[in-house]
């Protein structure tokens, strides 16, 4: 599923600015994984707790957080046919900022690998292709390969599972800067 009706771009320029200040006060890189070299990352749950406490996170920032997942969440239901009151956000949805590298390793993956309780992936892109950044997209390594190319506001959201293998294509400049809703329906 693609659509760029989900949000609109004011909301996707303030739910930017809220990501990017996360990133910058408590973002994090995963230094055991090569493909991570790029990648700053926050969990959402720690922006709802640390960002309070080191001021940078209010109840303004709280709504449009809430009001988002909410729609993400309504849109998975739908398109998978998941009742709503069975999914859950898990604990890897958060906040990314891609960065070039002078040495890319790509990085093919299935979500479910990592995350095994994982049933639907999600994105909403908070940067535009040929604006922010250069390269990037988003390429399904199925049998018809599928490229998405990031665009501000964009959702996207495909199953986790062995059917849908992935991988970001190079980033040649510039920043990449999204939000990942992951899905599943345990409730532990």
């Amino acid at each position: 599923m693609v659509s760029d009706m989900i949000i609109d771009a004011h909301e996707a320029l303030k739910l930017r600015d809220l990501v990017k200040i996360s990133i910058q006060s408590i973002g994090y890189s995963r230094k055991n994984y090569p493909e991570s070299l790029n990648i700053k990352r926050v969990r959402l749950y720690e922006i709802f707790v640390r960002g309070e406490r080191k001021g940078f996170f209010n109840e303004s920032h709280f709504e449009i957080i809430k009001k988002v997942s909410e729609i993400v969440k309504r849109a998975v239901s739908l398109t998978f046919g998941l009742p709503e009151q069975k999914l859950f956000f898990a604990p890897i949805s958060e906040a990314t900022r891609f960065k070039s590298v002078t040495e890319f390793q790509e990085f093919r993956h299935v979500d479910k690998v990592r995350a095994p309780t994982l049933v639907v992936t999600s994105i909403i892109w908070l940067s535009t292709s040929g604006d922010h950044f250069t390269g990037g997209e988003l390429e399904f390594l199925t049998d018809s390969p599928i490229l998405l190319e990031p665009k501000l506001g964009r959702f996207a959201a495909w199953t986790s599972s062995y059917e849908n293998p992935h991988a970001v294509r190079e980033m040649k400049d510039g920043e990449r800067y999204a939000l990942l809703f992951a899905f599943t329906i345990d409730e532990n």
